[in-house]
């Protein structure tokens, strides 16, 4: 009886033994796939190329990491400006995705089909005893040029920060803060990209220059606004020809305003103050996004807002702003407060 006990612990034992050296079955290896929306982007820092990550069929792309040329990528979006042949791959839990290959084609050149008009935020205040000589300056450039008197147009925002000013809006101070304006009153800034000081209007040439010849516009603006009950109802287009993202910045702006200014020792109870902005409409200065329009399509806009009593409304318009992904004005329009503005072609 004790010889068939020992025999049922040793078979055990031993069986014990043969399940523990049985081969363990390796787990299947996750298999992480990259896919990309499209093979291919144009190069103009606009246009994106999207990525997806799966796990065995399962998404996981916002716990993967993407890298382009072995450098990570924000997100899972790429854009660029420069053209060339670009190699991504994900990693997610370890695991390594294949590769995907995207071309990034050089923008083909277009020659624009809109009039380019450029906006110029000039900064000044009523009490600024040198700004009336800074717009005089930008004035006189503008006027010296037949192609800028009917697309240059200045937008005179005022600050009551170094003085008493009725006319100026907190939006003002912002700006400058924001875009680093720093010369001061009377300064300037051109399509939110060049900025300078207006005591000889030297940089304010130049600005137009640069605006002119190496920015052209690839958006036309058009509005069309309407004053019923002590309201403003406002649509804003932006049309464009290349695809691109665009934002709209709409403002009121009301001409010759009579308000006392400085001017060197002298004040002028009465001055006739030119192309005032009344009130920031958009969002910010910055705008609205109006999202990606494609080539030859349009996006837009909706806006209402109170009317002021304040301001005349014969010499009240409305400015809008097309905005491009660079942050920079790439082209606007200007319409009475009561009428019809349409896309300005060549």
């Amino acid at each position: 009886m004790k010889n068939i006990f020992r025999y049922f612990v040793i078979a055990a034992v031993f069986s014990g033994f043969a399940a523990c050296t049985d081969p363990v079955d390796e787990p299947d290896t996750v298999q992480i796939l990259l896919e990309a929306d499209k093979d291919a982007l144009v190069a103009d820092g606009a246009d994106k190329v999207t990525f997806t990550v799966t796990a065995d069929g399962k998404d996981v792309t916002f716990r993967s990491k993407i890298t382009v040329d072995g450098v990570a990528i924000s997100g899972n979006a790429f854009s660029t400006g420069t053209p060339g042949r670009y190699a991504f791959k994900a990693v997610c839990d370890g695991s390594e995705s294949n590769t995907v290959v995207i071309e990034a084609e050089p923008v083909k050149e277009i020659v624009s089909q809109f009039v380019k008009n450029v906006a110029v935020f000039e900064f000044t205040g009523a009490w600024c005893t040198f700004c009336p000589s800074g717009y005089s300056n930008m004035n006189f450039i503008i006027s010296r040029n037949d192609a800028y008197k009917e697309t240059v147009h200045i937008m005179a925002f005022h600050s009551a920060s170094g003085g008493k000013d009725e006319l100026g809006i907190p939006e003002t101070d912002k700006i400058m803060s924001d875009l680093k304006v720093g010369d001061g009153f009377p300064s300037f800034i051109t399509e939110l990209r060049t900025s300078g000081g207006l005591t000889d209007g030297n940089s304010f040439k130049a600005s137009l220059v640069e605006a002119f010849e190496e920015n052209p516009s690839h958006c036309a603006v058009a509005v069309s606004s309407q004053v019923a009950d002590g309201k403003v109802k406002v649509t804003a287009k932006v049309h464009s020809e290349q695809y691109a993202p665009y934002r709209i910045a709409l403002f009121v702006v009301e001409d010759n305003v009579k308000y006392y200014q400085k001017d060197g020792s002298l004040t002028h109870n009465e001055y006739n103050h030119r192309h005032v902005v009344r009130k920031v409409v958009s969002a910010s200065y910055m705008g609205d996004r109006l999202g990606d329009i494609k080539a030859g399509e349009e996006g837009s806009k909706d806006y209402e807002f109170a009317v002021d009593p304040s301001w005349n409304l014969d010499n009240t318009y409305i400015y809008a702003l097309a905005i491009d992904h660079r942050e920079a004005v790439n082209n606007m329009c200007i319409c009475p407060v009561n009428g019809n503005t349409d896309y300005n072609r060549i």
